[in-house]
């Protein structure tokens, strides 16, 4: 009988000590969901203020920028006419006359922003037509020159060109 006794006191001990054990891993497994629910939680709170550092770095700059923007769009506003006008003075002040061939809006734009493509037409010297390329590549509006042509025969040379410029203004 007294090995009965030990025997069912050494598995009432196993069995405790089992739950015991059951115990502690229940709580460790506790202890490390809730460290990784901390790193989650430190992770998104440094996502958040970076976030937050971010829109105050971009709010700045936009504040900064105002006047900066607000040129800008004055110049991209300019008008078909004011355009027109533009390429005009190129010729002026080279001394030749600008032929503005014609004029087609670019398809490939978006938004509010347009593109047009003139295709323009001068003749004079070497020098002059020159001197109005370079104006044409640096006009006080959002352009570029696409493509240009210079020939020259008995006459002197002359100049084809296409020049891109971008405008708000309605087509």
């Amino acid at each position: 009988m007294n090995t009965i006794k030990k025997s069912k006191f050494t598995w009432a001990a196993f069995a405790i000590a089992i739950i015991a054990w059951s115990g502690v891993a229940y709580f460790a497994r506790l202890i490390m969901e809730m460290q990784r629910e901390d790193v989650a939680s430190i992770a998104g709170m440094t996502v958040e203020n970076d976030k937050r550092v971010a829109d105050a770095y971009l709010h700045s700059t936009l504040q900064n920028t105002k006047e900066q923007r607000e040129a800008l769009d004055a110049l991209i506003e300019t008008d078909i006419v004011s355009i027109v006008n533009m390429l005009d003075r190129v010729g002026r002040e080279v001394g030749t006359t600008v032929k503005i061939n014609s004029t087609q809006p670019e398809s490939s734009t978006s938004g509010s922003i347009r593109a047009l493509v003139f295709t323009i037409y001068t003749e004079g010297t070497f020098t002059q037509i020159e001197r109005a390329t370079e104006l044409f590549e640096t006009l006080p509006i959002p352009s570029t020159v696409r493509q240009f042509e210079m020939t020259h025969d008995p006459d002197g040379w002359s100049l084809n060109a296409q020049v891109r410029v971008l405008t708000t203004a309605t087509i």
